[in-house]
């Protein structure tokens, strides 16, 4: 038989709350139209917290520290996934990785020392909307941010990534919407700093303000692209550290490309710009 509303154990005094320590696999699977709020997850055997194939999920003030596999991870989710003050912390795997589905999302709280990628949206369908705005990140040797197979829309704000081990923000095949408010930063990417990879006809990546520091790869990179592309306001890519890949590479693209204020500096090897296989619809 289902089960109606369980009120869960909470702390017995204020600033503490209950842990799960040290669970065996899972340490909390979700139902669906369940609320969690008030609990630390420390050093679980599998995931953190996992829901699978449930919809109008609740999370408020919870932290998953140290988690052997992904922090948090929802596959197919449908309805609303409303996750507020969460802090994910040295998971092994992702931080957050959201599979499927085409549920409303919203996350706000911090993505510190992730091992795996700190954000993965993917095989995300039209509808659907990943609203991460309220989402940090610190810390370095992250895999950084993933979207792919991506057919609704994802929002960030103000993003910060430094050191990631490889590409630091990566899209591969989105048909929908993607936006970055506010600035964006990069600094130390162990591959790409941004690498957008087959955006289709009719999907978008737009950055209000992006900058792009000591890059260990091509700064901004685009590869077949028949959707739009744009950095409306300022765009700075530096090579402090010397890489001979292009500043901006973009190939093989047919959509419309329009860049703001572009700053590069510090371009050896490769052109600062690459323009190659690509139509006169990119302006600069």
């Amino acid at each position: 038989p289902g089960l109606d509303s369980l009120l869960l154990p909470r702390g017995p005094s204020m600033g503490i709350v209950p842990i799960l320590d040290s669970s065996i696999g899972d340490a909390v699977t979700l139902a669906s139209n369940s609320e969690l709020s008030g609990f630390a997850i420390t050093n679980a055997g599998g995931d953190g917290i996992v829901g699978i194939g449930v919809r109008d999920i609740v999370l408020r003030d919870v932290s998953v520290q140290s988690a052997n596999g992904i922090g948090m991870y929802f596959l197919n989710t449908t309805g609303s996934l409303a996750i507020s003050g969460a802090v994910i912390g040295d998971s092994l795997d992702d931080g957050l990785l959201i599979d499927g589905g085409n549920a409303s999302v919203r996350f706000s709280g911090l993505l510190s020392e992730i091992n795996g990628h700190d954000v993965v949206v993917r095989n995300f369908g039209a509808g659907g909307h990943v609203d991460l705005t309220g989402a940090a990140f610190a810390g370095t040797g992250s895999d950084g941010i993933l979207l792919e197979n991506l057919a609704g829309d994802v929002a960030f704000r103000n993003v910060s990534l430094a050191g990631t081990t490889g590409n630091a923000i990566e899209m591969n095949a989105v048909s929908g919407n993607v936006h970055f408010a506010g600035s964006t930063s990069v600094t130390g990417a162990g591959g790409s700093s941004v690498e957008i990879n087959n955006l289709a006809a009719g999907g978008s990546v737009a950055f209000e303000n992006l900058a792009i520091h000591n890059r260990n790869g091509a700064g901004f990179a685009v590869d077949n692209a028949a959707g739009a592309v744009s950095v409306s306001g300022s765009m700075v890519v530096a090579n402090e550290s010397g890489d001979t890949a292009s500043a901006i590479d973009i190939r093989n693209s047919s959509g419309t490309m329009s860049f703001g204020n572009v700053s590069v500096t510090g371009a050896t090897g490769d052109p600062g710009v690459r323009l190659e296989n690509t139509p006169d619809v990119t302006s600069l």
